[in-house]
């Protein structure tokens, strides 16, 4: 049997991660729009370090149309939520074929945009892989996740079971299952918590489980996620909180990072924060549910991220006592 066609859409932190694991089972390609990134994968392959020490020879583009003349079996999202519709919008025409979509992006809301931009089969899930962009041709594997969860958001179960097998095969742990959604909240749930809050917290993730009152806004913040989950008639796959009490109590090694939020933050880039806390408070008013909690954290970040960039603008690296 041949191997799969695997195109891989952002290759920063995720998507370098998967990219190369999946090179081990597939022919990948990478297609970005960094152009410095893909000139330097194309001269010295993809570099991982940290968790995974290797360099994977991979073709990479920036350009769609560079992709005319190829079909893809899978094709996997792995670009920041509010990139979604441009980056597909950008490959729709120039793709062959009903390549399998796959999302495990940060947040909800993606697979929305995926279902409304083509007719393709759409999966979606979970990974507790973590990564971090560091240089053109070099990304970090930050953290070592435990299972992924994946599953059909839009066509049979058996279309898309091989994407999943794929992903086992390459290294990377995974479950493929019908229904993949207790999953993807039981993250989105930790996601939309922990992310602000790393940001609120300078990027110091210790502080969520050593500080007492940290840790009762994330516990507050977690519960009125999971009353969000109840209201959709959705059974979580595990406790959002559990591995924040690990780390408290000490069962498991501290964390090595705050969530990508405070690194797209310190380096004044956009966030993800409307695919995130901003989806959770949406979709609690639809729900009629008081997120009062959430909601403040949402909107101290949306003023964060407003102040990061107005710095950004005026050309100021900080406030002094003269420009105060």
């Amino acid at each position: 049997m041949s191997r799969q066609k695997v195109l891989v859409v952002g290759a920063g932190a995720i998507g370098g991660v998967f990219a190369s694991y999946f090179a081990k089972v597939s022919d990948v390609t990478i297609f970005d729009v960094n152009q410095a990134h893909v000139d330097a994968i194309n001269a010295n392959g993809l570099r991982l370090s940290g968790e995974t020490e290797m360099v994977t020879q991979i073709p990479a583009v920036s350009d769609p149309a560079a992709l005319a003349d190829q079909q893809f079996d899978g094709v996997m999202i792995s670009v920041k939520g509010m990139f979604t519709r441009a980056a597909v919008e950008s490959l729709k025409p120039h793709l062959k074929g009903s390549p399998v979509l796959f999302t495990i992006q940060n947040g909800l809301g993606n697979v929305e945009v995926l279902q409304e931009l083509v007719d393709w089969p759409v999966m979606h899930g979970i990974t507790l892989e973590g990564g971090h962009f560091i240089e053109p041709g070099h990304v970090k594997h930050l953290v070592r996740g435990e299972e992924s969860w994946v599953g059909p958001s839009r066509g049979s179960f058996e279309e898309m079971r091989w994407f999943g097998e794929l992903m086992d095969e390459s290294g990377i742990k995974t479950r493929t299952v019908a229904d993949p959604s207790g999953a993807i909240w039981s993250k989105f749930i930790f996601n939309s918590t922990l992310n602000p809050i790393g940001v609120l917290i300078r990027g110091v993730p210790e502080v969520m489980y050593q500080s007492d009152e940290i840790y009762e806004l994330v516990n507050e913040m977690m519960n009125e996620g999971t009353q969000v989950a109840n209201g959709l008639g959705i059974e979580l796959l595990f406790d959002p909180m559990h591995f924040i009490n690990d780390l408290r109590s000490g069962k498991i090694p501290p964390l090595k990072h705050a969530g990508s939020m405070s690194y797209d933050i310190a380096e004044a880039r956009a966030t993800e924060i409307e695919f995130l806390t901003g989806y959770m408070v949406r979709k609690a008013d639809e729900l009629g549910i008081d997120v009062p909690v959430t909601r403040s954290v949402y909107r101290l970040l949306v003023g964060t991220e407003m102040g990061v960039f107005i710095r950004k603008d005026s050309g100021e690296r900080r406030q002094t006592a003269k420009t105060v």
